[in-house]
């Protein structure tokens, strides 16, 4: 395998232009990054396990936030659930913005249905409509 210093000495030698480090090391990042934001390597998956708590926090009651991994990038379809009695519930994704729209009132809950993630928290946080009441 080789270190991200020896791509890019690589890829200088290929192009014949050896002064170009900073700009190597810059469009390396770039099409890294767009590989992470665009396919889905099972080597890079990951399993979160949380409860999802009545009452976390006073202002959502068992919405949220819940927090994700500081590596998490997007969840696959159908790949997000909680179990309620070893029944396992699939939760549907929706924007944060959608999430923002729904209710939310003092007293609202039941079995979650939608989930949307908060990529600009930092960590990501998770929040589930409607609040879980269990």
């Amino acid at each position: 395998m080789l270190t991200a210093q020896q791509i890019v000495t690589l890829a200088l030698q290929i192009a014949k232009v050896p002064g170009y480090t900073s700009q190597a090391g810059q469009m390396l990042n770039s099409i890294l990054n767009d590989l992470c934001q665009t396919y889905d390597f099972d080597i890079a998956r990951g399993v979160s396990n949380f409860n999802l708590a009545p009452g976390a926090n006073a202002a959502n009651t068992g919405a949220g936030p819940y927090s994700l991994p500081s590596d998490y990038l997007r969840a696959r379809y159908n790949e997000v659930f909680f179990t309620y009695s070893g029944v396992p519930y699939v939760l549907i994704s929706v924007e944060l913005a959608e999430y923002d729209a729904a209710v939310q009132t003092a007293g609202f809950a039941s079995f979650p249905v939608y989930f949307a993630t908060d990529m600009a928290a930092s960590p990501p946080a998770m929040y589930v409509w409607p609040p879980s009441s269990g």
